[in-house]
């Protein structure tokens, strides 16, 4: 039974479209089963006039079944209800009437009509008033049309049928019209109520439900406006939060807990995103260059570190120290990130500069000492340069017989002293300029041994005055990666801070002790003294820059912080250890790391066979340094001039193997001659050999070891010197 309801439904369902109402659904439905309903009882009268032999009145209910099928599948199709409505009451009033007139009775017709259009009226047409009023005037002039032409057309068209035949259609006409439509109406009827009761129900229920609404709504509303009150003064309490946000100078990013971009205030679009347009929902570059910052915010610790970020728009690249803070919900998980970038840049060019100024400073308060130091070479020098001229004066007058041994040994002592003295001033030299030489970043195997010897002889005038040397190195060599200029400085400085915290009156018991050791894969570094020790509120704050003890004058502060700075940068630690009044321990560590193996010289080293004779052009603005250098190459064929346009004229002239020229001249240096020659003869210019007494700038110095030029110092070692000059001839 379900399932013929179904299906039922379904039929009556036929033209409905989503958008009809249920008025319209229901009137469709009758429609379709007013249909159906007249198709059976045309069935049942075809076939009974089958039964009676009446074939040709038994055309007209099937013609109708079929037409009746035509418009319902139309009426599936198109959906027009209008027009399907029309045909159909058409059709079902006109059926009975054309099936009696066919049977032979024009008065019997007329009157099944009225009996059809009486049950169509009834129904209101199918819902219309004015489709009932049309329908009705409709039918009763063609009633009234028929039966005043009833006898001419029945006699010619009809055909005569037993009365008792017509009598029996008459009666199942009316009949089944009057049950068929009276059904239907009955139907029709009981959905309208059941529709109406519906409609009935859902108006008190949107009355209902509206006036809940209403409720609703009025206290929807006073929560508004209390809610839109408090959003006013929040609002005015966020305001100047906003505008700080906008006009704060250092650049903010907020994220989520993953690290992924929420906000960012103009600053840092304009500072470090540039023309760029930072999408919401980007992971932070910060996050993403450090991703250790993720894990220390999420164990709810803040972290900072530093970023080079060059500007897109502008090109220009600055330095950032960036600090990120966790904010945790109310259970304690990481909910936003903060990253605020602080603009360092200038702060660390001013602090470079102070730096070199603090290490220039450090080297001016040693020049007296190394003014002294380098006095008391020149002064055996000088005075056994003194007695060889008395001794060479008066040799001429002697026969080479009368020439003792005593003497000629006197001679060789005199000058052994003098190279020794020479080689002693060359020393303190080169230790000045690596003091005060701009550090390179160049960084590789460095020997801490020699590197701590050569640190002590800088400051070995200061020693005797403050306190006693303790040096504790194993016997074999120990190397670090590092930068040598670089460690060279920090052990310079950890070394004067600790003669600078004992007191000269102490000097026999002071004691300066320097250890260094293997230990893992890392080597140790200790500089310890015997002064007054560091007080503990001071202790943390030592390696920041610009603290200091010392009385205003004697220090900036900067000491320290570079050379922590300057450690950890080269992957190290460094740490500070004190007792006041007992001493201080400061404490070095530095990856070890094996040292670089020299190649070995075999004997077709080119560079070493002294058979390689060229012709070298020496260029030197001071005259006696031009004749030394050409007597120690007097096995070359040499050509010696003091300017550079001299040397630019000999170069026209002639073709020479090797260039050995002073980096430091008047009117044009070495490194612009070399660049001049470069320009129209590129492979002259890499026969250069430049020698230096000191190279004052940074700027030289890097050009200088740009060009991959040997660079041999003053004073010069002829041997060095000749090897130099035999690897550019033997590179040919």
């Amino acid at each position: 039974m379900p399932y013929s309801q179904d299906r039922l439904t379904q039929l009556g369902a036929i033209g409905d479209r989503p958008e009809d109402s249920p008025e319209q659904r229901l009137r469709h439905r009758h429609l379709v089963y007013m249909g159906c309903s007249m198709s059976i009882g045309g069935l049942v009268w075809g076939t009974l006039a089958l039964f009676f032999e009446s074939n040709l009145p038994a055309m007209v209910p099937y013609g109708y079944v079929a037409i009746t099928l035509a418009n319902l599948v139309y009426f599936h199709k198109s959906k027009n209800f209008g027009v399907v409505q029309a045909a159909q009451i058409f059709i079902s009033v006109l059926l009975p009437f054309l099936f009696q007139w066919v049977l032979g009775g024009f008065a019997a017709s007329g009157g099944v009509m009225l009996w059809a259009l009486l049950a169509i009226v009834g129904t209101h047409a199918l819902g219309s008033w004015r489709g009932s009023l049309f329908w009705g005037l409709a039918f009763i002039a063609l009633t009234v049309v028929t039966g005043a032409i009833d006898a001419e057309v029945a006699r010619r068209f009809t055909r005569v049928v037993d009365p008792l035949v017509r009598a029996a259609f008459f009666v199942i006409n009316i009949s089944m019209i009057a049950t068929i439509m009276f059904s239907l109406t009955s139907w029709l009827l009981v959905q309208r109520d059941a529709l109406s009761r519906q409609l009935a129900a859902s108006s008190l229920r949107v009355v209902r439900l509206n006036e809940s609404l209403e409720e609703i709504v009025l206290v929807r509303t006073a929560k508004l406006e209390e809610t839109m009150a408090a959003l006013g003064h929040a609002n005015d309490r966020l305001m100047p939060l906003a505008k700080a946000w906008e006009q704060v100078w250092d650049p903010i990013e907020i994220c989520d807990a993953d690290g992924l971009v929420n906000f960012v205030n103009p600053a840092f679009t304009e500072s470090i995103s540039g023309a760029e347009t930072l999408v919401t929902g980007d992971p932070s570059q910060t996050l993403l260059q450090n991703p250790e910052l993720l894990s220390l915010l999420h164990s709810g610790n803040s972290g900072t570190t530093t970023r080079s970020t060059t500007n897109t728009q502008t090109g220009l690249t600055r330095e950032y120290q960036v600090t990120a803070s966790p904010v945790v919900d109310e259970q304690g998980r990481l909910s936003r990130i903060v990253i605020i970038h602080r603009d360092i840049t200038e702060r660390l060019e001013h602090e470079r500069e102070l730096m070199q100024q603090d290490r220039l400073a450090s080297l001016g308060t040693m020049a007296a000492g190394m003014a002294h130091e380098i006095n008391n070479p020149l002064t055996y020098i000088q005075a056994n340069l003194q007695q060889m001229q008395e001794v060479l004066l008066v040799l001429p007058d002697r026969s080479a017989s009368d020439r003792s041994a005593s003497e000629k040994q006197e001679l060789r002592t005199l000058a052994a002293e003098c190279l020794t003295g020479i080689n002693r001033v060359a020393e303190i030299v080169n230790s000045l300029l690596d003091g005060a030489r701009p550090a390179h970043s160049t960084v590789g195997p460095v020997g801490v041994k020699a590197l701590v010897e050569s640190c002590l002889r800088v400051v070995e005038h200061e020693l005797p005055h403050k306190a006693q040397l303790v040096l504790e190195m194993p016997a074999e060599p120990v190397y670090v990666e590092c930068n040598e200029a670089k460690l060279s400085q920090v052990l310079i400085n950890l070394i004067l801070n600790a003669l600078a915290a004992m007191e000269s009156s102490r000097a026999d018991s002071n004691r300066l002790s320097i250890r260094l050791r293997h230990e893992n894969d890392a080597v140790l570094l200790e500089v310890t003294d015997t002064g007054a020790g560091i007080k503990p509120e001071n202790l943390s704050k030592i390696f920041n820059p610009f603290f200091t003890t010392k009385p205003v004058g004697e220090g900036l502060g900067l000491g320290l912080a570079m050379s922590h700075r300057i450690v950890t940068g080269m992957g190290g630690t460094i740490v500070a250890v004190s007792e006041e009044g007992v001493g201080s321990t400061f404490r070095l560590s530095l990856r070890a790391v094996a040292p670089v193996q020299p190649a070995a010289s075999g004997g077709s080293d080119a560079s070493r066979d002294p058979a390689i004779v060229g012709r070298i052009l020496v260029i030197d603005d001071l005259p006696p340094i031009a004749r030394v250098l050409a007597r120690i190459l007097r096995s070359h064929d040499v050509t010696s001039v003091h300017t550079a346009d001299e040397a630019l004229e000999q170069m026209r002239d002639g073709d020479f193997d090797v260039i050995l020229c002073d980096i430091m001249m008047p009117v044009m240096t070495g490194l612009e001659l070399r660049a001049a020659i470069e320009a129209t003869d590129p492979a002259l210019a890499d026969r250069f050999i430049f020698v230096t007494g000191g190279i004052f700038s940074e700027v030289d110095q890097d050009s200088a070891m740009a060009t991959g030029c040997p660079i041999v110092r003053k004073p010069v070692d002829p041997k060095e010197l000749l090897a130099a000059v035999q690897g550019v001839l033997a590179a040919g």
